[in-house]
């Protein structure tokens, strides 16, 4: 970990040397109400149109291990907020996609679309999910289950109430990135989820990732890393909600 203090140069140095660290920007003297988690990508913090970053009344503590800033900050200010833009305390897995890359051979829901999800199959319907998109994507993919947590949504009537259909590569991510809302809306990019996994990690985003999808192949590629690093993060939602549940708060 290093502290820079009035040294532009020695900070832009480390930014450029540490592509995957992480930053954190502080005044000088640091309060908690302006202390900020960053990316070392972070636009925030990395813009190469400025020129001032350690020299106008702020310091920037840097390192590649998040527990490390984190217990820097609780010695100095207390705690320290993450970067609502670059979400430094999201879990990624995947490399900046720039040409297609052979992703993990963990089976994944697409391979048992057409083509074994690696073309378009249509931009989903307008309609809900349960009598509309969320039908139709049944019938293309034989999904039956929510991919993430595994419920059979089609076993009972109170399971199809809870059908949603979940943007693999969330709308936000595909906005900032300028993938064709075609792409972006088609069947291949949806998979089924219950309601409740449905809300868990869906603003996901990693703004290591900045070149967008040229290509259906590259899209779909993007595609199944998202899928990874996604799957993991909203396991853990349903472990803790579990968790909370099997403690029954509502006994005490």
């Amino acid at each position: 970990m290093i502290i820079v203090e009035n040294d532009d140069d020695s900070y832009l140095s480390w930014l450029e040397s540490n592509p995957d660290g992480f930053v954190v920007n502080a005044e000088n003297p640091p309060r908690v109400a302006s202390t900020r988690l960053h990316r070392a990508t972070c636009r925030h913090i990395s813009t190469p149109e400025r020129s001032n970053w350690t020299t106008t009344g702020y310091i920037k503590v840097c390192s590649n291990l998040i527990d490390e800033l984190k217990q820097w900050a609780k010695g100095t200010v207390g705690e320290v907020a993450p970067c609502g833009v670059c979400k430094p305390l999201v879990q990624v897995a995947f490399e900046t996609p720039t040409t297609p890359i052979a992703v993990s051979s963990t089976p994944l829901p697409f391979d048992s679309y057409p083509d074994g999800g690696r073309k378009l199959l249509g931009r989903r319907s307008v309609t809900n999910s349960r009598r509309g998109y969320g039908l139709e994507l049944r019938k293309l993919t034989n999904q039956t289950c929510c991919v993430y947590c595994g419920l059979d949504i089609y076993v009972s009537y109170e399971n199809w109430l809870l059908l949603q259909v979940d943007h693999v590569i969330p709308t936000t991510v595909g906005k900032r990135l300028g993938i064709p809302s075609d792409w972006m809306e088609d069947y291949s990019n949806l998979v089924l989820a219950c309601s409740g996994c449905n809300t868990f990690a869906n603003q996901f985003d990693d703004m290591t990732i900045q070149d967008s999808p040229r290509t259906t192949e590259e899209f779909h590629a993007l595609r199944d890393r998202v899928f990874l690093a996604r799957k993991p993060i909203i396991e853990e939602y349903q472990r803790k909600e579990r968790e909370f549940f099997d403690s029954a708060p509502w006994s005490r």
